[in-house]
């Protein structure tokens, strides 16, 4: 039977480099896995791998490219030779 090494709310704040009261505030919410002893905390080390491994997925969230329906329009518009190739400025008045 191996023993796990507790880690203190310093030693939780370096691994996951946020500060002190942020780690005593995230386990009071339940948001870090940790149990209290007396009026300290106590973090176990594959509970801080845990999180620092969604943290990274978090993180990594693929964002989303903005497109111009004008310009996606037009384009394919031209492809299938619907209308002629144009400039947009030249139909600004007609709209």
């Amino acid at each position: 039977m191996t023993r796990e090494k507790l880690l203190t709310t310093q030693e939780a704040a370096q691994q996951l480099k946020v500060s002190k009261s942020t780690v005593t505030r995230m386990a009071r919410q339940g948001r870090l896995p940790g149990m209290r002893v007396g009026k300290l905390w106590r973090f176990s080390q594959s509970g801080l791998t845990l999180k620092l491994r969604q943290q990274k997925l978090a993180g990594k969230k693929k964002k989303r490219r903005r497109r111009n329906g004008f310009v996606d329009w037009r384009n394919i518009a031209t492809d299938i030779g619907f209308v002629e190739p144009f400039n947009r400025h030249e139909i600004r008045g007609r709209w």
